[in-house]
């Protein structure tokens, strides 16, 4: 269990306001940062932890943090590899980057079970309000987004910006504002679904 509070860290890659790196096989459970820290960075940046490499468990997890960074930035963790599982996690705030931005991950390929993202965010392509890109591997099942999301350029979602693994049960509450004329590629659930991806029982609000 931890609580990290008003706290402002900084670095150019792997940032988190909790761990930098978690290694393959961590656990990370109980932990939060509050509304008062600020984590930013420019690759690999998210409010609890800025890479996370596989096998790793997060559960009861929460982040209020303001999250900023360039590409990869998330609300939870910037990237995730494969074979990590995230259970019951909150995330409240801003996060705010270029490219690979979600409300949870940047870039995942991790399951994501009964979760919510309530925080605000902002980027130019691969926006999710819950994961930037969810890879072949990643499956997002039972969560919701409601942060409003601001998006400059193209490939942005509700859920997922670009999907190319499975999403299932999922709610998008939050609203989505481009600044694209045309809006192309974006979506109340997806901007972009790739072949063989799968989306099923998902509602935009």
């Amino acid at each position: 269990n931890c609580t990290i509070e008003s706290s402002s860290i900084y670095s150019d890659e792997k940032v988190g306001g909790l761990i930098g790196t978690a290694m393959t096989n961590s656990i990370i459970e109980e932990c939060e940062i509050d509304k008062f820290s600020y984590v930013s960075g420019k690759n690999n940046v998210g409010g609890l932890i800025g890479y996370i490499n596989n096998n790793t468990t997060i559960e009861n997890a929460s982040s209020s943090a303001i999250v900023k960074g360039t590409e990869y930035v998330g609300g939870i963790a910037g990237v995730s590899f494969y074979g990590t599982i995230l259970n019951n996690l909150n995330t409240e705030g801003k996060i705010e980057g270029k490219n690979y931005v979600g409300g949870f991950i940047g870039y995942s390929q991790a399951e994501i079970n009964t979760s919510t993202n309530n925080a605000s965010i902002i980027g130019e392509k691969y926006i999710g309000g819950l994961v930037g890109l969810n890879h072949a591997t990643g499956n997002i099942t039972t969560s919701t987004n409601k942060g409003n999301i601001t998006v400059v350029g193209e490939n942005a979602g509700g859920i997922v910006g670009i999907n190319s693994g499975t999403v299932s049960s999922c709610y998008n509450v939050g609203e989505i504002d481009s600044t694209q004329t045309e809006k192309l590629t974006i979506g109340g659930i997806c901007g972009q679904n790739l072949s063989d991806s799968i989306i099923n029982t998902c509602y935009n609000i």
